[in-house]
């Protein structure tokens, strides 16, 4: 939407340039007079479309966030997420969970069909320029308070960016992890050689500072995808867990299942259809 308001803008621009080079019909005031009452209405209507869209774009994301928020509340009431003798560092303040989702212009300028067949038949060094749009985080949750780590994810990169290139089919058997406390992450993270080094599969192509600035504030994390019926992979919920939680999320397929299904439940609340308001 952006983008056509921009369009717009350029357009009442244009044609007021093009009634000042009119001399035979107006005078000069008059020239004058119609380019300030042409760009009088073209903020009137940029205005009135923010207004119209901003409307729709806050209700949508309070709605999501009111979903996001009841599902990380049901997720800290399970029994196996319960801090006990044997499962310490379970700290449910500190759990986290984040929706993001692929950009609607870019689905909608590059249908998914488009994208598929181009995938299909394009060559190594055509796959190399396609386009890794920024994703955009609908909602983000958790108990006590964080500032954002205003970290920008595109598609193949990062755990999220992985998932949603990757277009698995949803259901915990294709859910992705990463344990950032592991040794073998922790190693890579030693130095940034040492990052740069290491297996895309490990680093997930992120930077070696954005790793750091996560390592430090989160143990594990899962991802699952959100897809339309298409098959195309448009949202992607992430499940953070603090760095002293003990428990191996993978093993834990109860948790999972239940991701799986609120991955499933949420797409209604991102009105993920290209054709709808973005």
């Amino acid at each position: 939407m952006r983008f056509l308001k921009y369009v717009f803008l350029a357009g009442v621009v244009w044609g007021t340039a093009r009634l000042a080079l009119i001399r035979g019909h107006y005078s000069s005031y008059q020239r004058a007079a119609i380019g300030f009452v042409a760009v009088g209405v073209g903020i009137q209507v940029m205005s009135a479309l923010n207004e119209l869209v901003g409307t729709r774009r806050n209700k949508g994301h309070a709605q999501t966030d009111t979903r996001v928020r009841q599902v990380l509340v049901e997720l800290s009431r399970r029994p196996d997420m319960i801090e006990d003798a044997q499962h310490p560092g379970r700290d449910l303040r500190k759990i986290s969970l984040h929706v993001w989702e692929v950009p609607r212009w870019y689905r909608r300028f590059f249908p998914y069909r488009l994208r598929v067949a181009l995938k299909k038949h394009a060559g190594p060094w055509l796959q190399k320029l396609r386009l890794r749009p920024r994703l955009v985080l609908v909602s983000s949750q958790r108990f006590d308070f964080q500032s954002s780590l205003r970290i920008r994810f595109r598609k193949g990169t990062g755990l999220v960016g992985t998932a949603l290139a990757h277009e698995s089919l949803p259901g915990r058997e294709s859910a992705l992890f990463v344990d950032f406390k592991s040794q073998e992450f922790q190693a890579a993270l030693s130095s940034e050689s040492s990052w740069e080094r290491a297996s895309a599969d490990l680093t997930r192509r992120l930077p070696y500072g954005d790793a750091m600035r996560l390592s430090r504030r989160y143990g594990q994390a899962v991802a699952l995808t959100i897809q339309e019926p298409s098959g195309e992979a448009v949202g992607c919920p992430t499940f953070e867990v603090p760095p002293e939680w003990t428990e191996d999320l993978r093993a834990n397929l109860e948790l999972l299942d239940a991701l799986a299904r609120e991955a499933t439940l949420l797409s209604a609340f991102l009105q993920l259809s290209p054709g709808t308001q973005s």
